[in-house]
């Protein structure tokens, strides 16, 4: 005989057992309201913690730390590239002033952006006067930092194949030196145009035009997440990350800015207060930044209908083998048994970039094989499904057998072996017809 409920809740939980019993009893709409939304409650908590998750997995504050030392570093030979450029183009002086002051209103909390940007004008003006050893270095810092980005941004979109390094370095090295003139050109463009219509603009609400930085951040984030990893973002996804970094780093420049106007850092720094307040801000810069490219990886995933599965136990062998059943399935279809990852992801429910992690793996173990020439891009089996088996997979990615506290088990040992027979029987029969 089965005791009571109430003897197996503790008196606490056997209280709340009753007190919403009771309230139910009293205002039946809100059990039915809990009943539906619960659901979408379950669903939002999963997708917080898949998020949270992620923003974990890429270790977004020890990221932002190495991108602010590396900024440092790097931040003079930037500006100087960007003043060679300009100072080969004297007409352009106008598009120089314009970025200058882009970066003093936008950039940068107001009660240090002209001691900073003045130093940093200096350096750099010190910097073009360098020896070509000396600017050889200064080009190879200057790219560090944007290869350093590169680098980060690829690895938040869990991209495998980066481009070459040639193709990066030429690409990069454009930005270098045509970014700051087109910059600097539409700001001129965008102020002058500010001017023909100054009346206008001054009838607008002031919220409209503080929210200009705002949008302008989001759109340059959003292309930053676009364009640089190897691997196709869709625009949707970005705008989204883009906007989320833009605002977060808003907020983060007023509460800074407050800090700052508190003139507390000034008593212990003194005249040296610059520096460390620089060096805190380009941290929460970079972490608005990677927060955002975290967002905008974790969208795709957040859209498939298993991305709770991700944090599940087993979810990667479990998944692994329904990219084997379908490639199985697919030897009867018209195309020959050849589908891509993009088709995969989708027949199976998972993020992409975790599927081509799989197929790699299965790749690895001799299951599948990647096509070249006219089908590149395409996958299929490779293996024989009438004599291969799933055992290979399971020590890969369950339980490898060579564990030593396996080894020195022997009962556990048997358990395993007598329980896993289904593991030994070929892909054909077992994927096929059982499942």
């Amino acid at each position: 005989m089965q005791p009571p409920l109430r003897i197996l809740l503790s008196p606490s939980r056997h209280a709340a057992v009753r007190w919403s019993e009771r309230l139910a009893a009293r205002a039946p709409w809100l059990q039915a309201l809990a009943a539906r939304i619960g659901p979408y409650l379950a669903r939002a908590r999963d997708a917080l913690a898949f998020a949270v998750s992620r923003a974990q997995a890429v270790r977004l504050s020890q990221v932002a730390g190495s991108l602010t030392f590396t900024t440092l570093l790097s931040l003079v030979p930037l500006l100087a590239v960007a003043l060679a450029v300009f100072s080969a183009f004297p007409l352009f002086a106008e598009y120089r002033l314009a970025l200058e002051q882009m970066l003093l209103k936008s950039l940068l909390p107001a009660q240090v952006s002209n001691t900073i940007l003045r130093y940093l004008n200096e350096f750099a003006a010190k910097a073009t006067r360098l020896t070509a050893f000396g600017l050889a270095f200064l080009v190879l810092a200057a790219l560090a930092m944007v290869l350093t980005v590169d680098r980060v941004l690829n690895d938040i979109f869990q991209v495998r194949e980066r481009r070459p390094l040639a193709q990066r370095v030429l690409i990069y090295w454009a930005l270098l030196t045509l970014g700051p003139l087109v910059g600097g050109a539409s700001l001129a463009a965008t102020a002058h145009v500010a001017n023909l219509f100054g009346g206008t603009l001054r009838t607008l609400p002031r919220g409209v035009l503080d929210l200009a930085p705002l949008v302008i951040g989001g759109a340059a984030l959003a292309a930053l997440y676009v364009f640089v990893p190897n691997r196709s973002v869709r625009w949707p996804d970005a705008l989204v990350g883009g906007f989320v970094a833009s605002a977060a780093g808003e907020l983060l420049k007023a509460g800074f800015t407050a800090f700052i106007a508190r003139g507390t850092y000034q008593s212990i720094y003194g005249a040296f207060a610059a520096l460390p307040v620089f060096l805190v801000w380009l941290y929460l810069s970079w972490w608005a930044t990677l927060f955002g490219a975290a967002i905008t990886a974790t969208l795709p995933a957040l859209r498939s209908a298993r991305f709770a599965d991700q944090g599940r136990v087993g979810n990667r062998f479990l998944t692994a083998v329904a990219l084997l059943t379908a490639l199985l399935e697919a030897r009867t279809s018209s195309e020959g048994g050849r589908l891509t990852a993009v088709e995969l992801a989708a027949a199976v429910r998972a993020p992409r970039e975790e599927v081509e992690s799989l197929l790699l793996e299965l790749e690895a173990l001799e299951y599948v094989a990647r096509l070249d020439g006219r089908h590149a891009g395409y996958w299929m089996l490779s293996c024989d499904p009438t004599r291969a088996t799933l055992q290979a997979l399971y020590e890969r990615l369950v339980i490898d057998p060579a564990n030593s506290l396996l080894l020195a088990n022997p009962r556990l040992q048997a358990l395993l072996r007598d329980g896993s027979a289904w593991l030994r029987r070929p892909l054909l029969h077992l994927l096929q017809t059982d499942l």
